[in-house]
């Protein structure tokens, strides 16, 4: 089913069970088969060797050229997704990507919401997102992420292995890897640390250990909190490594920061003052 102007336009058509519905909707499809694209410039670059692709809604995978069995839905999803197959992108602007070298090519990648996994880009590969501007506007090539919240991930770049659920959760974070926050603004400071665990409202809020540094956990709303919000960051942030607090704003710390290591605090406000080396 071909319908709209320079819709499957190629003139060289070996394909089975496609439709293409809008401009240039297919434009250059040559021999791939059960696709479907509809809207203005959905698909416009889709080759040939590209089965099962759907594309839907204005320049949905619009330069898509080897994405097989990817869904593209929403306006501007996926625009800049070439080569990488599996790819799952629902909302606007989801899964947009960057042009030039940063292209996206990896694989297996979903993101669902407006402007979610907005800046996936070069190999990355596995990651899920979920919700508004889940992992943000900074270019993302990392793996095997896993994010669910309004802006969780909201600044990640190369980091791997990391799980946000909630929204703000581990929003700063750029290179770690292996961190698990649970909980609205769980880990929101922590840009590079590794293998820390927060679960609870604003849990390890202002942890921000060294690049490579980490391996704390806090458990209950606050637990190993820090500084109030509106101390604001750089010295109030705790950059002490092996700590566990568990209970209601146990290690809170009293809006000092904690350079210590190997600490643990079980009990609501239990070392609610801990504090310095």
């Amino acid at each position: 089913v071909i319908v709209g102007a320079n819709a499957g336009n190629t003139g060289a058509w070996d394909t089975d069970n496609i439709t293409a519905v809008g401009w240039s909707a297919f434009k250059n499809l040559t021999t791939s088969a059960y696709g479907t694209a509809i809207g203005y410039g959905a698909g416009l670059s889709t080759v040939g060797g590209n089965n099962h692709l759907t594309c839907v809604g204005y320049n949905a995978g619009n330069s898509s050229t080897d994405t097989q069995a990817s869904t593209f839905v929403g306006s501007n999803a996926g625009l800049y997704a070439t080569t990488g197959d599996y790819q799952t992108f629902i909302g606007a602007y989801a899964g947009h990507g960057a042009s030039g070298g940063d292209v996206l090519t990896g694989v297996s990648n979903t993101a669902i919401g407006y402007k979610a996994g907005y800046k996936l880009i070069g190999a990355g590969t596995l990651n899920t997102f979920i919700g508004h501007s889940g992992s943000g506007s900074v270019g993302l090539s990392g793996a095997n992420n896993s994010g669910l919240g309004y802006a969780a991930f909201g600044a990640l770049t190369t980091g791997t292995k990391n799980t946000a659920v909630g929204d703000f959760a581990q929003n700063k974070v750029t290179v770690g890897i292996k961190n698990v926050a649970y909980g609205s603004e769980a880990l929101y400071i922590n840009v590079h640390g590794d293998e820390n665990t927060a679960i609870g409202y604003q849990a390890g809020y202002h942890w921000k250990p060294a690049d490579g540094a980490g391996q704390n956990t806090a458990l209950g709303a606050q637990a190993g909190r820090g500084a109030s919000v509106d101390a604001g960051a750089g010295a109030q942030d705790y950059d002490g490594v092996g700590n566990t607090f568990v209970g209601y704003a146990a290690g809170w710390g009293n809006n000092v920061a904690l350079e210590g290591n190997f600490n643990t605090c079980l009990g609501r406000y239990a070392g609610y003052a801990i504090q310095g080396d």
